[in-house]
């Protein structure tokens, strides 16, 4: 797969990376902002090994950016994405999902997201910025 470099320089503009396997089953997560889980209702210990799909009331094995990556093998970029929690919380995010393959298999996805907030969220912009967590993505992904 040759992509731009300058793709890859972009992802540090993203706060989040996600990773599922050739099934959509969480089996990673690095979040700037745990409050996420919160607002899904759900420890982080809850969150891994579970569909992708599972926590949103509108995102199916159909519109959901992993699943697609997932099926097709090509890559999204800059796809914006609005999921609606089981508790009906609203969380805007844009993404980038990339497959994983091995041996010319696809066997899993990383997605890097950022998410935006709207102006009856803007209350989690003070949680999300002061996180002790929060960080200018200095971390190294490989």
């Amino acid at each position: 797969m040759n992509m731009d470099v300058d793709i890859f320089r972009r992802l540090s503009d993203f706060d989040n990376v996600l990773v599922v396997d050739d099934k959509g089953m969480i089996i990673f997560y690095d979040m700037a902002d745990l409050n996420v889980l919160m607002e899904l209702g759900i420890r982080p210990e809850e969150f891994m090994g579970k569909s992708v799909t599972s926590f949103y009331k509108n995102i199916t094995n159909e519109n959901s950016t992993l699943m697609n990556v997932l099926r097709t093998g090509k890559p999204l970029c800059n796809i914006k994405q609005e999921m609606i929690t089981k508790t009906g919380e609203v969380i805007e995010t844009i993404n980038s999902t990339y497959p994983i393959a091995e041996n010319g298999k696809i066997i899993g996805a990383v997605e890097f997201s950022k998410r935006f907030f709207s102006k009856d969220a803007i209350q989690y912009l003070d949680k999300y910025s002061s996180h002790k967590i929060f960080r200018r993505n200095n971390t190294v992904y490989r």
